[in-house]
């Protein structure tokens, strides 16, 4: 299983995560007060870059059986949302 599907942070249940699509390597990390998702490379760990930006109080990434992340935005006590990205680019899904 990749680094990626094993250790996205704040995962509400765990035992529901599916793994990262083919190819998609690198860990992704939820930074709720920057509104970003970083990325680091899976096997070194060293920070890539700004995987997603202008995002609502990320606090929970999973991906979906379509191959997509689900991004969990929101603080406590406010509305929600479910922002859905294409899992290679960060790029937002409709």
């Amino acid at each position: 299983m990749h680094a990626t599907a094993l250790l996205l942070a704040t995962l509400t249940c765990p035992a529901l995560a599916l793994p990262a699509p083919e190819g998609v390597t690198d860990l992704l990390v939820a930074m709720h007060d920057a509104g970003t998702i970083e990325r680091f490379d899976g096997q070194t760990g060293e920070w890539v870059g700004t995987f997603a930006w202008a995002l609502d109080a990320p606090n929970g990434l999973a991906y979906g059986p379509d191959g997509a992340l689900y991004v969990a935005c929101g603080s406590v006590g406010g509305p929600g949302s479910i922002v859905r990205l294409d899992a290679r680019t960060g790029e937002v899904l409709g």
